[in-house]
């Protein structure tokens, strides 16, 4: 696991080591996941986290409790946040401008 993520509370600690990546790309750098179901859970497209994790909520579970408690508002929560989170380049170039 990332010592940022596991710095940042236990929740995902049984996540996919790609999976954790990904997530940290994701908030750090804007970069959209090619996780279909991680790129779900950030827009909050339930329909699509059920088809994609039938059997893995636990994962699921995690990652939405990870994300409610530590990641910025803005990066998660709709299609739009998604797309307004990538367009800003996440958290590094929020930093630099």
């Amino acid at each position: 696991m990332s010592s940022q993520l596991k710095l940042r509370g236990p929740a995902l600690r049984f996540a996919p080591e790609e999976f954790q990546a990904e997530l940290l790309a994701w908030l750090n750098l804007g970069d959209l996941p090619d996780d279909k179901l991680l790129t779900a859970i950030l827009a909050n497209d339930l329909m699509q986290v059920f088809a994609l994790a039938p059997h893995n909520w636990a994962l699921v579970h995690a990652t939405i409790t990870w994300m409610l408690n530590f990641a910025p508002p803005g990066s998660y929560g709709s299609a739009q946040a998604v797309t307004a989170w990538h367009g800003c380049g996440g958290l590094q170039k929020e930093r630099w401008e």
